[in-house]
Order: structure tokens, then C-alpha cells, then sequence
């Protein structure tokens, strides 16, 4: 998998954790699953430096401005959604 991706819109460059990679595996969520949600998911800002990506019953979070900032969000996790935690 991947572990870079530029210009994802509403976040822009991106590095994914290891432990967003191992949550993908354990998961089992396909990683072309992953990857449109990343680009196409609905983007739900939870605070300033946090946002999710939604869609497809999985969640993205993404810290904006990690720290240390090496200019790029950082995905610091993915997993699938519960049936009663999904967005309408």
C-alpha cells in the first residue's frame, strides 16, 4: 500500500501511519475502498486540526497538523463503521 498521496481534496498531501496501514489489513477493508473514500469521502471537520473521511462503512481520521509537521496531514487511522455510526 501506498503511503503518500497528494492533492486529496479538503486535506491536501497526505501520509498515511503504520497503524492506519495495520487497521486497513486487520480490517480488511479493500485498499481500492480506501482509497476512494480518502479522495471522494465526505469530509466532516471535527475541530480544527482533525478530520474525518466518511463513506463506503468506513471513517478516515486525519490530523491536519501533526506534530512534528512535515508538511502533510497525517491519516492516523481508518476503520469500518458500525451500521448506527454511518452518515445518511
Amino acid at each position: 500500500m501506498d503511503i503518500f498521496a497528494e492533492e486529496i481534496p479538503g486535506v491536501g498531501d497526505v501520509e498515511l501511519s503504520r497503524h492506519a496501514v495495520n487497521r486497513v489489513t486487520a480490517d480488511k477493508i479493500p485498499e481500492n475502498v480506501f482509497w476512494e473514500v480518502l479522495m471522494r469521502g465526505e469530509v466532516i471537520h471535527e475541530g480544527p486540526d482533525i478530520v474525518w473521511k466518511t463513506g463506503k462503512g468506513i471513517r478516515i481520521v486525519i490530523l491536519m497538523r501533526p506534530s512534528p509537521y512535515r508538511g502533510r496531514a497525517l491519516v492516523k487511522t481508518a476503520f469500518k463503521l458500525k451500521p448506527s455510526e454511518r452518515v445518511r
